[in-house]
């Protein structure tokens, strides 16, 4: 990451970013360097390592769970998504059933919600 780069000024806008993942390596520094601090919800299927440090915006969340996604976005008066969680090819590949499930469903779950919640 280019560090020139200045972070997005969120604070001002307010917005209350939600991403989700599905074992997707993105950590907190970048969140928040991309975001700004206080304002990301990081969900994902794993549960936090026992041994993280700061785990204030980390939630487990399981994409194929519509009404987990709801209840996330409403009680973090969430405004935005940004929807990462995905099975790629090399997982994907080992068990397609469920890379259709994650890849589709998932999709649709978040696009739901969204519509739902007016986002």
């Amino acid at each position: 990451m280019n560090r020139d780069i200045a972070p997005l000024t969120i604070r001002s806008l307010q917005i209350q970013f939600f991403l989700t993942y599905r074992r997707v390596k993105l950590n907190k520094w970048s969140s928040k360097y991309m975001y700004g601090d206080g304002h990301v919800v990081m969900t994902d299927i794993v549960k936090a390592p026992r041994n993280a440090t700061d785990v204030s915006n980390y939630s487990f969340l399981d994409i194929l769970n519509r009404e987990s996604i709801e209840r996330m976005v409403v009680d973090n008066g969430i405004d935005t998504i940004v929807h990462y969680s995905a099975l790629l090819s090399a997982v994907g590949e080992q068990n397609v059933p469920l890379a259709l499930q994650v890849n589709c469903r998932g999709v649709e779950n978040v696009l739901e919600v969204a519509k739902y919640v007016h986002i």
